[in-house]
This record gives structure tokens, sequence and C-alpha cells, in this order.
């Protein structure tokens, strides 16, 4: 949620929307790919019954969100898709401010009351 309030108050002050698509950006990149922030980068899986995706990634220096797997930008690269996972980049260097929950393990439930923020840097 931090991120989201985070990047929700630089969409109104900038004008930039919070989701967009990469491929107004990118030709290179699916219909399906977009930004979700600065920092995100999204890639949904369309196609049911897959173990792997293609997934193009732009310039720069890119983090798997759940992996921790590091890429280079302007290629495309293929991850592991498992059916709890959408597969989700993180632009290098970026702080993503999170509330965990009592575990402290991203993706794990936050229940009210027992938050913790912390700010992840990839």
């Amino acid at each position: 949620m931090p991120y989201i309030w985070q990047e929700a108050k630089h969409a109104a002050e900038t004008g930039e929307p919070m989701m967009r698509a990469l491929r107004l950006f990118d030709e290179q990149a699916s219909d399906y790919q977009y930004y979700f922030g600065r920092d995100l980068l999204v890639c949904p899986v369309v196609e049911a019954g897959v173990t792997s995706t293609s997934v193009y990634l732009p310039a720069g220096e890119w983090v798997d969100l759940w992996t921790k797997q590091a890429y280079s930008g302007s290629q495309t690269v293929t991850v592991d898709v498992p059916i709890d996972r959408i597969p989700v980049f993180v632009r290098a260097g970026a702080i993503l401010p999170l509330r965990l929950g009592e575990s402290g393990q991203f993706g794990d439930a936050v229940s009210f009351g027992s938050e913790a923020n912390v700010h992840w840097t990839f």
C-alpha cells in the first residue's frame, strides 16, 4: 500500500498515469505488459496452462520481484510462471516502500494492526 500511495501522489502531481502500457514506449513489448508506477513492470500471463513465458524488458536494469534475479534490459527473457505468481520486475536501484505482515515476508497476508513498514531496495 505505501508504494501505491507514493505513486498515486506522483500521478496527481504530474498527471502521469499510474498504469501505462509498455507498448506505448516500446513496440517490442507485448500488448499486456504495463508499468505500475515508476518502478514496477507487470507482465500478466494470458495463456492457460503455461509454465514459462517470454517477457520483454525495456532499456535499463531490472530485477525479478520474486526471485531477485537481475536482468539487463532491451531484451526478451524467458521466466517461470507458477500458477500463484505474476511476473513483476523492479527497476534496479528502486526503493519500494512496503507494508508486510507479522512474518516480514513478501507475499504473506497483512492483517490490520500487525503491519511492519519497510523499504526494500532493488
